[in-house]
């Protein structure tokens, strides 16, 4: 059975990041997502090895399920009841004999010596043996990805042939269980899943963003030319008064430019 976090989000997981995302703001330091079938059991990490804690919590759907404040103390009433045990040393949750009920997002929270931020995990139980294990944080353009289908029930596929689909349409057929993109673009975003003679998995949401350093230059380059500019317009402006002032910037011609050279002499002689 597979133990540690799959990294990749349904239709309903995606739903649950982005309300989460709304709900938390900029206080969530970072999301774990976990893959697991019904009646399966999951360890989540808080990430507080070696913290110097006083005070945590756990929230799911942001409700608090259990605290710990010198002991632990379980929420009464909360749809874990007798299925949950805190680990007093690192304070992972572990769940046990999982439902399809128990899917959406957990919160954890800590004070302890020096700040920490809150921790946000989304859960998804599944009914089928299938999962396809892709990134949860969106890809890069241009970046390698690696979708992998896996069995729940199994440490190890022995090769497996997998087919591949991205937004219900059959894209490639693997033997290895895994498919890979060596250069992701726009185009290849959307909603993937695997079958084999063992089932299909869920749809998983792959995100693609375009080129971060285009991103992070485009501010810099606005400044520059914000700043720039008033001193290229004041140039601009002093030469153009300097140059009238010398009179190299005048288009009028005299009358006695507009004439002709031969009229020009006989005009001055019959002045003399």
């Amino acid at each position: 059975m597979s133990g540690g976090p799959f990294s990749c989000f349904s239709k309903q997981g995606i739903l649950l990041l982005l309300l989460s995302n709304f709900h938390y703001g900029v206080g969530v330091s970072s999301y774990l997502s976990f893959h697991k079938t019904v009646g399966d059991s999951v360890e989540i990490p808080a990430g507080l090895e070696g913290q110097n804690v006083t005070i945590m919590q756990w929230k799911y759907r942001g409700k608090d399920i259990v605290e710990f404040n010198s002991e632990v103390v379980y929420s009464r009433g909360s749809q874990f009841d007798g299925r949950l045990e805190l680990n007093v040393i690192n304070f992972s949750l572990t769940i046990r004999k999982l439902t399809l009920q128990d899917s959406g997002e957990f919160l954890v929270t800590a004070e302890t010596d020096k700040q920490i931020p809150a921790k946000a995990v989304t859960l998804q139980v599944h009914a089928g043996a299938l999962i396809l294990e892709s990134p949860a944080y969106p890809i890069t353009e241009g970046d390698s990805v690696t979708l992998r289908c896996a069995n729940s029930y199994q440490e190890t596929n022995p090769n497996p042939r997998v087919d591949f689909y991205k937004d219900g349409v059959l894209i490639r057929n693997e033997t290895t269980g895994e498919m890979n993109i060596p250069a992701v673009s726009k185009s290849d975003e959307g909603f993937y899943k695997c079958k084999s003679n063992e089932g299909e998995s869920p749809e998983s949401w792959v995100t693609v963003r375009g080129s971060v350093v285009f991103i992070s230059l485009l501010p810099r380059l606005l400044c520059g030319l914000l700043v720039v500019s008033p001193f290229l317009l004041v140039s601009i402006v002093l030469m153009i008064k300097c140059c009238r002032a010398r009179g190299l910037c005048s288009t009028v011609k005299s009358p006695q430019d507009e004439l002709p050279s031969d009229d020009v002499i006989k005009q001055t002689e019959s002045s003399m």
